[in-house]
């Protein structure tokens, strides 16, 4: 009722060794938890909780954190080399590893889609389950190398993207696209997608 209000950034605020991180801290990825946490993992070090002025580390182990996400209220903690642990209340509660559940243990991405679907991407393709008790791999012939993101589209179909162009996969777990270089896709790798209005 006052009219508009024009919000303009004035200044950043870096955080390093004075408050806390490690003096060779790398972050690979951040992420907000369901109960209001941003959590940010070190590509070889420490999964760290952020706050106004400083961060702590969030569990005691130290990793290699490739990529994060939050599911259902767990943090899926993607590592380099060393499989999925799914963290629920600072404890690890399960740690997915082998050929069994990935086709890969390096993890690059984990996503959950509308229809309660949890994907997982990984340096050799990807895997897919309902729960994380139930992931396993999936196009596993079919899909290969560095599974970098996912997103939904309209029609329910998932597009994954990777190092070697884009895959679509139906709603029938059926591979229906891949686009690539020889289809005009002029990078390699495909880090996000957005579906406009048209």
């Amino acid at each position: 009722d006052k009219g508009l209000l024009k919000c303009q950034a004035k200044s950043c605020y870096s955080f390093s060794v004075d408050e806390g991180f490690t003096e060779s801290a790398s972050l690979s990825s951040i992420i907000r938890t369901d109960d209001g946490e941003i959590l940010l993992g070190e590509a070889k070090g420490k999964l760290y909780q952020l706050f106004s002025d400083t961060v702590i580390p969030f569990i005691s182990e130290t990793g290699s954190y490739a990529s994060l996400a939050n599911i259902d209220g767990y943090v899926y903690d993607g590592t380099w080399g060393n499989g999925l642990k799914i963290l629920k209340d600072k404890q690890v509660v399960a740690h997915l590893k082998g050929p069994k559940f990935l086709p890969n243990n390096s993890v690059h991405s984990a996503f959950k889609d509308s229809r309660g679907n949890i994907w997982i991407g990984t340096t050799d393709g990807l895997s897919k389950g309902k729960t994380y008790n139930t992931i396993s791999p999936l196009l596993f012939d079919q899909i290969k190398g560095n599974v970098i993101c996912f997103y939904e589209l309209k029609n329910k179909n998932i597009c994954v993207g990777t190092n070697s162009g884009v895959f679509i996969i139906n709603t029938q777990d059926k591979l229906i696209k891949h686009l690539g270089r020889i289809d005009g896709l002029e990078g390699r790798e495909v880090r996000c997608f957005h579906e406009d209005e048209e």
